[in-house]
C-alpha cells in the first residue's frame, strides 16, 4: 500500500513540476514579447520632430501664410525649457519660436534712441564680442548650440500699432523680443501673451521711443521724455531648430511640451529657475559663477516663525556694509540658516543705475561687497516675481529702487519694505527631487 502511495506521489510531483514549468515559459514568452514592445528602440523614421507633432495634433494653430501661429487665450502652448516656462508664438519652416511666460528682468530699453541691436535690451540678452557683461541671459540656456538658431526679431519703426506685417527683420542674434506684428497676430490683449505686466516691444516710433505693452495689455510708446527714463519688463525669445524632436507633454500649464532632459544630480549642472529647499527655506537657482557656485534667490518674501520681516534698508546714506539691511542679513540672518556653512562668502553687485551713468546695467558691475547674503539688483533674473521688496541698486545715496506691483520703483531708503535674500551654494552638492515649486530639490553630500 504504501508503495502506490509513494508512486502515485512522485507521479503528482512530477506533473505539478511540468506544469509549473509550462507556466512559466508561457508566461515569461508572453512578458519579453510584450516588454519589448513597450520599450523598443526608436529608428530615425520613428522620430517626430517637435514641429511636425504640434502641426499634427495641435488644433489651435492657425496659418497665416507660410507660418502657423496660436491666437487668443485659451490656448495649450507651454514648454518648459532650462528650467523656465515658455509659450510657443509660432512655426516657420520647422522652426519654433518662444517667449518667456513671466517677465524676466526689467531694464531701461535705451538712452541715446538706439538702433536695436544697441539697446541694453540686446545687449543683455546676447553674447556681444569683448563685452564680458553681455549676454545675462544667453547664459543661462541650457545646450543652447544643440537646439537653438538664429531668432528673427521684427525692428520696424511704427507710429501706430495697427500693423500685423513686419517688413525689416534683425536676425543676427541667438535671442530677441516680441514684436507689435506678434502680439498683435496673436490677439493682443485678449490673448495668451498679456501676463499682465510691463514689458518692451522690439519697435520704435520715429522720435526714438520704443513700444510697450503695458498691465492692462495695451500698448504704448511714450518710454522716455528729456528727464524720464521708463524701467519695463523683458520676455525673451529663442527660436528652437527644426531638427529638435518632442519627447512629451501636453502643452498644459500643468504638463508642459518638452524638448530637453536633465537628470545630472549636481546643483551646478541643474537649470536655472529650479527649486531648492535649504536652510529652512524654499529657494530659486539664479544663475553659476565661474567658480561653480550656484546663486539662489529666496522664491519669496523673508518670513520668520510666519511673520514678514520688514526693514528699513538704512537711516543714513552708509555703504552697503553699514546699512541696517547688510547687517540683518549677515549676522541674524545667516546665522539662524541651517548648515550655514554651506553657504559661499560671495561679491555683490550694488552700482548705480541713474541718469549718470545713463541706466547702463553694466554700470552696476563697477561696485561690490564680498559677504554671506545680499540682495537682487536690476538686470537680476526673477527680480519682477515678489513684490514690496528692496534691490540692491541705488539710484542716489538715499534713494533705493524696490518692486511694487511688478514695476521698479525708487523709495527713500528710510521706508521700510520686505527683505528677499541672495546667497551662494557650493555647487558641487548632490540634490533629489525633481526641482519643481511642489517638489523642490532637496540638499544631499558633496560629491569631492
Amino acid at each position: 500500500m504504501k508503495k502506490r502511495k509513494l508512486k502515485f506521489d512522485n507521479i503528482f510531483i512530477a506533473v505539478s513540476i511540468l506544469f509549473l514549468g509550462t507556466l512559466f515559459i508561457i508566461y515569461s514568452t508572453r512578458f519579453i514579447h510584450y516588454y519589448r514592445i513597450e520599450h523598443k528602440k526608436l529608428k530615425a523614421a520613428d522620430v517626430i520632430t517637435f514641429s511636425e507633432y504640434l502641426i499634427d495634433n495641435d488644433t489651435n494653430l492657425k496659418k497665416e501664410g507660410n507660418k502657423y501661429i496660436y491666437t487668443g487665450n485659451d490656448v495649450n502652448n507651454y514648454v518648459t525649457y532650462s528650467g523656465l516656462t515658455f509659450r510657443i508664438v509660432s512655426i516657420e519652416d520647422g522652426s519654433i519660436k518662444l517667449v518667456t511666460d513671466e517677465t524676466i528682468t526689467s531694464l531701461v530699453m535705451d538712452y541715446d534712441d538706439s538702433d536695436y541691436q544697441d539697446t541694453y535690451t540686446n545687449i543683455w540678452l546676447n553674447d556681444i564680442k569683448d563685452d564680458l557683461n553681455s549676454g545675462k541671459f544667453a547664459s543661462i540656456l541650457q545646450d543652447k548650440n544643440k537646439y537653438l538658431v538664429n531668432t528673427k526679431t521684427c525692428i520696424d519703426t511704427l507710429d501706430n500699432y495697427e500693423t500685423k506685417k513686419c517688413k525689416k527683420y534683425n536676425d543676427d542674434y541667438l535671442i530677441g523680443i516680441l514684436s507689435i506684428d506678434e502680439y498683435m497676430n496673436a490677439l493682443a490683449n485678449n490673448s495668451y501673451l498679456n501676463n499682465g505686466t510691463y514689458f518692451w516691444l522690439s519697435n520704435k516710433n520715429k522720435d526714438g521711443n520704443y513700444w510697450y505693452v503695458f498691465d492692462q495689455g495695451g500698448i504704448a510708446d511714450k518710454s522716455k521724455t528729456e528727464t524720464t527714463y521708463h524701467i519695463y519688463g523683458i520676455r525673451p525669445t529663442i527660436t528652437l531648430n527644426k531638427n529638435v524632436a518632442f519627447i512629451d507633454g501636453n502643452g498644459t500649464k500643468e504638463n508642459p511640451y518638452y524638448f530637453a532632459l536633465n537628470d545630472n544630480k549636481l546643483l551646478v549642472n541643474r537649470n536655472t529657475g529650479e527649486y531648492v529647499n535649504y536652510g529652512g527655506y524654499t529657494w530659486r537657482i539664479m544663475g553659476f559663477d565661474k567658480n561653480q557656485n550656484v546663486k539662489l534667490v529666496l522664491a519669496d518674501k523673508l518670513k520668520v516663525n510666519g511673520e514678514l520681516i520688514e526693514l528699513a534698508y538704512d537711516q543714513g546714506d552708509s555703504a552697503y556694509l553699514n546699512t541696517i539691511v547688510y547687517n540683518y542679513l549677515n549676522k541674524t540672518f545667516y546665522n539662524s540658516l541651517k548648515n550655514k556653512e554651506l553657504v559661499v562668502k560671495h561679491t555683490f553687485d550694488d552700482g548705480m543705475y541713474n541718469n549718470s551713468t545713463k541706466y547702463d546695467y553694466r554700470a552696476i558691475y563697477n561696485k561690490s561687497t564680498e559677504c554671506y547674503v545680499g540682495l537682487l539688483n536690476i538686470g537680476d533674473l526673477f527680480i519682477n516675481d515678489v513684490d514690496n521688496v528692496y534691490l540692491a541698486t541705488r539710484s542716489t545715496v538715499k534713494m533705493e529702487y524696490s518692486i511694487q506691483n511688478n514695476k521698479l520703483f525708487v523709495d527713500l531708503i528710510t521706508k521700510k519694505l520686505n527683505i528677499r535674500p541672495v546667497i551662494y551654494l557650493d555647487g558641487k552638492l548632490n540634490v533629489k527631487g525633481t526641482g519643481t515649486k511642489k517638489d523642490p530639490f532637496e540638499i544631499g553630500g558633496t560629491n569631492e
